[in-house]
């Protein structure tokens, strides 16, 4: 965590997301509601003209105690590993997890995909010498808790995937996760129906690639198609019904 949002250094906007929840009512009765939870971080993110707040996530009536079955904050992590966006932006740390080690190894996997953790109120200030002491002192403890972390993720997500449901990941192009499954994103799934068209009118991936560049269309998470994004996707099976998560299964969502 950082104890400002931007260096001094950094010149160029960048995308920036918000995480909110609450377990219960009586949070929301006790000004620690969704709403303001959202207002905190929208007004946090117009005082700084280098912030771009693309999206806020949120989990609601859902315990800080874990992270498994908080399908906002999974996503999260998802998107981060997708490169979506530099920073995450939350108005208390308790709103990640109440607990530290949980929030370390959040904060920890967060950094791993290049992107940092920013609380409102807690700002962590790295040339402190007792909160340094204090970070490496739950390190330790950290580890091992990952590890724990890491194996009830995997296990719920197998236990997805024998049933069809969407195990995690980065959705396919032409699909979104929502409500911890697949759902077709309309435009997406026209531009992998015409690379289909273009392929089969024997147009070269790369070919095929040049057409959507100048056309302007975007592939998930990046700027500009290539030869290798157009070849994926045309051997991608998400789109026969197939889901995959270290092993493949029939999953439940819709086919393009």
């Amino acid at each position: 965590m950082n104890s400002a949002l931007f260096h001094p250094s950094d010149g160029r906007t960048a995308d920036v997301v918000g995480y909110i929840r609450v377990s219960t009512e009586n949070q929301a009765e006790h000004g620690l509601g969704l709403s303001i939870q959202q207002a905190q971080i929208e007004k946090f993110c117009q005082k700084q003209p280098q912030a771009n707040l693309t999206k806020i996530y949120k989990d609601a009536g859902l315990s800080g105690s874990t992270i498994e079955n908080r399908p906002a904050l999974l996503q999260l992590l998802e998107d981060a590993k997708g490169g979506l966006f530099k920073k995450v932006i939350v108005a208390k740390l308790d709103r990640i997890a109440r607990d530290t080690f949980y929030t370390l190894w959040i904060e920890k996997e967060l950094k791993k995909y290049g992107v940092e953790l920013y609380s409102i109120s807690e700002p962590y200030r790295w040339d402190d010498p007792a909160q340094k002491i204090f970070l490496q002192m739950i390190s330790s403890f950290a580890e091992y808790e990952k590890s724990r972390i890491v194996e009830r993720l995997h296990s719920g997500r197998k236990k997805k995937l024998e049933s069809g449901e969407y195990a995690g990941g980065r959705p396919a192009y032409g699909y979104n996760a929502k409500n911890g499954n697949l759902a077709i994103n309309t435009k997406e799934a026209e531009v992998v129906q015409k690379i289909r068209s273009l392929r089969m009118g024997r147009l070269s991936y790369q070919k095929i690639a040049e057409h959507l560049n100048l056309a302007g269309v975007k592939p998930k998470g990046g700027t500009r198609f290539y030869a290798s994004t157009i070849r994926y996707i045309l051997k991608n099976t998400t789109y026969k019904g197939v889901i995959r998560y270290g092993t493949t299964a029939k999953g439940l969502h819709r086919h393009i």
